[in-house]
């Protein structure tokens, strides 16, 4: 009966404490033209029952609302910036509205808008984030614009912070707000999310402010600084939420040579990679998607590859420019500013309305498919409304992962395949080269700067399978690389090296994203008839010229083993048009060099259709998947004739 009497008396606890309250969201991409009404609790009581360096999934939801709505434009009748506040129950007297910028102004583009608004001893701080213009965009590309070399801290963020941080002073010496016995709620999200880590991380420095009462969430961070303290438990307040998909929160990048971070915490939510996939599927997404389909009105596009696409962002960045002097060289990234004035107009806000047609991609009615999916995957992984409707759906004791996963790097021309354990293949590289068509989640893989890097996931076990049918042996080189849940480089392995041949194939199992010993297995299971580049379907293209001045437009199809081979060589420098078509075999000697060899019929349409036959045999080299430098012997065996074939195959 005690027991009884002590749940009831704790849920009436509860209700109390926890008022029920209605607040209409307006993002940058939410879809109706009124704000969507979303109920939610709150409380002044949170703040302050527990230090602001444990996580407080309640204060953090509202502080994402307040990111999600400070898009919306303030001057708009019935906007959410004044609707928020308005609900929390906070006066229009006590609410400062910072949101008319002169981008022409000495600060030029390096600004933002904001809002401070008080409600007893808490003070709101939220940031916007990067609206529908040019020149807050291309302040998020300035890292270090005045010095092109490496800073401390990112510099368009910084110089917006300071930006911020000197209407702040102004607020709380006019208020009079005693900041030592104030609550803090700062927040943001991606360019707003960035200030706010910043602006955070500037209060902590000050005597004069109590950091176990400024509570800061962030959602979709881009990195700030390359400070080695950033993750000191100092700035334990600092709460980065994160959707691992989002390529936003990894810029600029933490890898190798590279090492922007943000400070604070990171919490990463759940995703199809790093959680049990039967769950996500039955259970997080269907949640999630009740609240986007309310902001976006159409269903949620996940890319169900985990941190993949960032991760090798940052590696393929990190390639192009190995460092800030790059970044600013002639082909360097900075250059890319004049993309964005393109793309956005360089305007104040006033002319910056975000309106549904702006939002609204009319063009994926005639997409189809894989285009169609994608681009809004890529819209859907960094867009507010995304962050807000896991932050709602979910607890805060179910919605955050810190399982990480591995990746395999594939240096070579062979062939490689991936399979579940249900023996479903997953992905396919023939040649060095991925089949982007073969992809399934939840595996990520891409070709690129003679590697294939291909995702494996540590929720669940796959078979990778690999071989390379060469006379010759020929070293294939395998390496794995450790990632954090964040998609961070935690440990990069050495290359093993496989020499494989003909009729040799190697499988290995990952097991929670760690690869198990490999063992040689026959070329008669099924897994390696699928993936033998041999029986694969063969369709190449070719330009040649002999050493007979002949010019000849070729076509090979079928497969490698054995397929069809036409030439064309049209009357261009001599008095012949040939038709030749015959048999062909195209065989892999060793690395990226192959034999083509074959008979044709020749047929001479400029002399009464007369029919020779020859046989020809060339040395192919293959620097890419499927393009190829060749040369060799033709013999006419009909006239006796010899000549040496040159050209290209595709």
């Amino acid at each position: 009966m005690k027991k009884v009497f002590v749940f009831i008396f704790s849920l009436m606890a509860i209700s109390v404490y926890a008022r029920k309250i209605e607040i209409g969201i307006k993002g940058l991409l939410t879809v109706p033209e009124t704000p969507v009404p979303i109920e939610c609790e709150f409380d002044e009581k949170w703040f302050g029952q527990k230090s602001s360096f444990e996580y407080n999934h309640n204060i953090a939801r509202i502080a994402c609302i307040m990111a999600a709505n400070a898009y919306d434009d303030p001057k708009r009748d019935g906007n959410a910036v004044y609707g928020t506040y308005n609900s929390l129950g906070i006066e229009k007297k006590d609410i400062f509205i910072h949101y008319d910028i002169d981008y022409k102004d000495n600060h030029g583009n390096n600004q933002a808008a904001f809002s401070f608004a008080r409600k007893g001893n808490i003070v709101f701080v939220v940031i916007r984030g990067t609206p529908l213009s040019a020149n807050e965009w291309i302040s998020n590309l300035n890292i270090s614009d005045s010095t092109k070399s490496e800073t401390t801290f990112h510099e368009g963020f910084m110089t917006s912070t300071d930006y911020v941080i000197s209407y702040f002073n102004k607020y709380i010496q006019e208020n009079k707000i005693n900041t030592k016995e104030t609550y803090f709620l700062v927040t943001g999200h991606s360019r707003g999310a960035a200030i706010s880590n910043l602006f955070a991380a500037y209060l902590s420095t000050k005597e004069n402010f109590d950091t176990s009462k400024i509570y800061a969430y962030t959602f979709a961070t881009p990195n700030v600084t390359i400070s080695e303290c950033a993750h000191n438990e100092r700035f334990g307040f600092i709460w980065n939420i994160e959707n691992a998909e989002d390529i936003v929160q990894s810029v600029p990048p933490e890898y190798k040579t590279w090492k922007y971070k943000k400070f604070g915490k990171t919490k990463i939510f759940v995703d199809r990679c790093n959680t049990d996939k039967n769950r996500y599927d039955e259970y997080f997404y269907p949640k999630m998607n009740e609240y986007f389909v309310k902001f976006i009105e159409r269903d949620y596009e996940p890319f169900k590859i985990g941190p993949f696409l960032p991760s090798q962002f940052a590696r393929i960045f990190c390639t192009l420019e190995p460092n800030i002097e790059d970044y600013y060289g002639k082909i360097g990234l900075r250059k890319t500013e004049p993309i964005f004035n393109k793309i956005f107009p360089e305007t104040n806000q006033e002319e910056n309305k975000i309106n549904n047609e702006n939002k609204d991609d009319e063009s994926d009615e005639n997409d189809v498919g894989l285009i169609a999916s994608a681009k809004k995957a890529f819209a859907d992984m960094h867009a507010c409304e995304t962050y807000l409707s896991w932050m709602l759906a979910i607890d805060g004791d179910e919605l955050f992962s810190t399982l990480g996963s591995s990746q395999i790097v594939f240096n070579g021309s062979g062939n490689l395949a991936v399979f579940d354990k249900d023996n479903k293949m997953l992905a396919q590289i023939f040649d060095g080269f991925t089949r982007y068509t073969s992809l399934n989640a939840p595996i990520g893989a891409y070709s690129i700067f003679g590697k294939t890097v291909i995702s494996l996931p540590a929720n669940e076990d796959f078979y990778i399978v690999f071989q390379k049918n060469s006379v010759i042996p020929t070293p294939l080189k395998i390496s794995l690389e450790r990632y954090d849940e964040r998609g961070i480089l935690k440990e990069e392995g050495d290359f093993n090296k496989f020499y494989m041949g003909i009729g040799k194939s190697r499988s290995f199992k990952s097991e929670k994203g760690d690869l198990k010993g490999t063992q040689i297995i026959t070329q008669q299971q099924k897994s390696i008839n699928e993936l033998s580049n041999g029986l694969h379907f063969y369709l190449s293209p070719d330009f040649s010229f002999t050493t007979q001045n002949d010019i000849s437009f070729g076509l090979n199809i079928g497969t490698r083993i054995i397929h069809a081979t036409i030439f064309y060589t049209p009357s261009i420098l001599k008095s012949d048009e040939i038709l030749s078509f015959g048999i062909a075999n195209q065989t892999n000697i060793f690395w990226r060099f192959y034999l083509h060899s074959g008979i044709l019929m020749n047929i001479d349409f400029i002399h009464d259709k007369e029919k020779s036959f020859s046989a020809f045999s060339n040395l192919a080299f293959q620097p890419r998947h499927r393009f190829q430098l060749f040369s060799g012997p033709e013999y006419n065996i009909t006239n006796k004739n010899l000549n040496f074939r040159f050209g290209i195959k595709l």
